[in-house]
């Protein structure tokens, strides 16, 4: 006797779609301008940050590990990349660089701690975290860096899609 073939549907995994939908068409029936290019090109600028440090941890929590502090030792990155460019007058290129390098520093200092020395990986990134933010506010007084020269603020204010060229918002 043949055991007949049942296909079960996730619910679980269909549960954030669903809600995505639900949110999408409840919004997109209270503006008209909800799906317009510029505003879906918004939302996914500001998707992208999280969205890069979502893979980032990703990779982290898939091998057992958890890093707490990789949202601040990003925003001291950007710090590090606004305050070169800003104040040091560094062309955007090396800012950037000077950005992920100490952004990198910070990942191979948490990586060394946790498979070198041994210690837990939630101890070493709440220090991290805490380290990164003093120095983040040390380094920036706490205060809004402006007048960004082009070179950093370029890909925040322009998004493409196929041929379609959108500017996003201006903060």
């Amino acid at each position: 006797m043949a055991k007949s073939a049942t296909h079960h549907i996730p619910w679980g995994a269909l549960g954030p779609w669903l809600a995505l939908l639900g949110a999408c068409i409840f919004f997109a029936t209270q503006s008209d301008r909800f799906l317009t290019g510029g505003n879906l090109s918004l939302i996914l600028q500001q998707v992208m940050v999280v969205g890069v440090i979502a893979i980032g941890q990703t990779l982290i929590i898939l091998t057992a590990g958890i890093d707490l502090s990789c949202g601040m030792v990003m925003a001291l990155g950007g710090i590090i990349m606004s305050k070169f460019a800003t104040e040091l007058g560094m062309p955007a290129p090396l800012a950037i660089l000077c950005g992920i390098g100490v952004t990198t520093l910070f990942g191979l200092l948490n990586g060394l701690l946790v498979t070198r020395i041994k210690l837990p990986p939630f101890i070493v990134t709440l220090g991290t975290l805490n380290i990164a933010f003093a120095i983040t506010q040390l380094y920036s007084s706490s205060q809004t860096i402006t007048d960004l020269p082009g070179g950093l603020t370029g890909l925040g204010t322009t998004f493409n899609i196929g041929s379609a060229r959108w500017r996003g918002a201006r903060c």
